[in-house]
């Protein structure tokens, strides 16, 4: 069957070591990133394990990237609220929104997402932010790119 509106499976690899697969429609995720438009435009369509027989484009998220970030850009791109979510950018350490200014730079995400990834981060590399100076580099680095 054709794959044309079909779901696209994002492969993401979690900390536990395992790999996670969320599922997201193409015309969504395509409309807010021109780089997963160009990938998924010739991406075929793959069976999925499971025996609800859903075929669907297959899409490996950078490792860099966690599970949780990943759920967090599916959905700004569907268009949810983020307030909680957003919220709970500056836990560990900043990480969380230093992988989502990565997620924004990997893949051409919409700019009200990664000024959101900023914010969180100019809050952290404060003088009272208390940010590692690991994280200060790194930050510096992807708002450069």
């Amino acid at each position: 069957s054709s794959c044309s509106f079909a779901d696209v499976a994002f492969r993401i690899s979690a900390a536990d070591g395992e790999e996670r697969t969320l599922l997201a429609h193409r015309v969504v995720v395509a409309s807010g990133s021109p780089v997963l438009f160009e990938r998924l435009r010739g991406c075929p369509c793959e069976a999925l394990p499971g025996p609800e027989g859903i075929r669907a484009a297959v899409c490996r998220v950078d490792p860099r990237i966690s599970e949780r970030v990943w759920r967090l850009v599916l959905l700004f791109l569907y268009g949810a609220d983020l307030g909680e979510e957003a919220a709970g950018l500056a836990l560990d350490g900043g990480m969380r929104a230093l992988e989502l200014l990565r997620a924004c730079d990997l893949y051409g995400l919409p700019a009200p997402l990664r000024r959101l990834a900023e914010v969180s981060l100019c809050g952290l590399l404060s003088a009272e932010g208390g940010a590692s100076p690991q994280l200060a580099l790194e930050a510096f680095v992807l708002a450069e790119a």
